[in-house]
């Protein structure tokens, strides 16, 4: 399985990827990082926390030329890289998420507009949703479920009030 960073934008875009064994009921932590340098570019730094090793690990960082940008329009995705495997159904849970501002103060997201791809837009494919489950935002692909989630339905979670505690001084 793979830990996937996209950096797309209108004519340029990035991916990378690190192989990693996930395990299906244990919560994971990403660090996403958008920042300008100073000489109009911005810098998109990712992090995957590794629990076993209780430490996060670099995996990929790029810089976009003639930007001078923080992070906006954040998204989660649930995706299938292997179309042969679209009978099985799939679901992500995300459940405290947060923003850190320029000023290191940190401002959890309990609101989330669902949205989707082309090829539920172009009706090819309905088995998807979004929601609220258990106070935390899920989606849901796959596994030809006979319900889905209307485009940009709206979904607000209770405050949970514990933000992340991270040493940005001590990312690799």
């Amino acid at each position: 399985m793979y830990i996937q960073v996209n950096l797309e934008t209108k004519d340029r875009g990035g991916q990378s990827f690190w192989r990693y064994n996930w395990k299906a009921g244990t919560t994971y932590r990403f660090l996403l990082k958008g920042e300008p340098d100073g000489n109009n570019n911005t810098i998109y730094t990712a992090y995957f926390f590794i629990p076993e090793t209780n430490s996060w690990k670099l995996i990929a960082s790029f810089k976009r030329p003639y930007t001078d940008t923080y992070l906006r329009r954040l998204h989660s995705f649930l995706e299938n890289f292997i179309p042969e495997q679209g009978d099985q159904e799939r679901q992500v849970l995300f459940g405290n998420q947060w923003i850190c501002d320029a000023n290191n103060k940190w401002h959890e997201l309990n609101e989330a507009v669902f949205t989707y791809d082309n090829t539920a837009a172009k009706g090819y494919r309905m088995d998807y949703a979004g929601g609220v489950l258990k106070n935390q935002f899920f989606l849901r692909n796959c596994g030809f479920f006979n319900h889905y989630t209307p485009y940009q339905s709206r979904f607000k979670r209770p405050i949970k009030g514990s933000p992340p505690s991270i040493n940005f001084d001590e990312l690799p």
